[in-house]
């Protein structure tokens, strides 16, 4: 009778293992589908070239010739407004405005050739786009700017501050 209660005994008791199998199948397929699906993130960079500061009080009206005068290209759906700063961006050249089509970049290229015969000291371009703008005639003025020998250097702006 003892020999019946002791087996009885060992057979109600099981062994308790974890089945790990089927989470480390689900790991196997889910691994290279995360893989294949993670975004990887691109740094890029503009170059920026910041004009530099100058002391000293200027008249808006009209820059002298030695006076340095950076443009504003603003691109407002399908005009192109230019207007012509001193002293950092900070003085406006009331001489200096004008508005083409941003489909005529031959017009806005001699405009610029104008400036510069007139001995005007040219600078920096600051070229802004906003959303109403298409792609192509963005792309197309840009590239007449960066082509002008006349500009030290072109700018993108994503936001103009006053």
């Amino acid at each position: 009778m003892r020999r019946r209660r002791q087996q009885s005994k060992f057979k109600n008791e099981e062994s308790t293992e974890l089945n790990l199998i089927p989470i480390m199948n689900l790991f196997v397929c889910l691994l290279p589908f995360l893989l294949l699906t993670a975004a990887f993130v691109r740094m890029g960079a503009v170059r920026v070239e910041l004009p530099k500061a100058q002391a000293g009080e200027i008249n808006p009206a009209k820059p002298k010739a030695t006076q340095q005068v950076d443009l504003v290209f603003m691109m407002t759906g399908k005009q192109v407004v230019v207007t012509g700063y001193t002293d950092n961006f900070s003085m406006p050249v009331n001489s200096i405005q004008a508005s083409f089509s941003s489909r005529d970049t031959k017009s806005i290229s001699k405009y610029i050739d104008k400036l510069s015969e007139q001995k005007t000291n040219l600078g920096s371009a600051l070229f802004k786009a906003n959303p109403q703008t298409r792609f192509e005639d963005a792309v197309k003025v840009l590239s007449t700017l960066r082509k002008d020998k006349a500009l030290k250097s072109v700018v993108l702006a994503t936001e103009v501050v006053n």
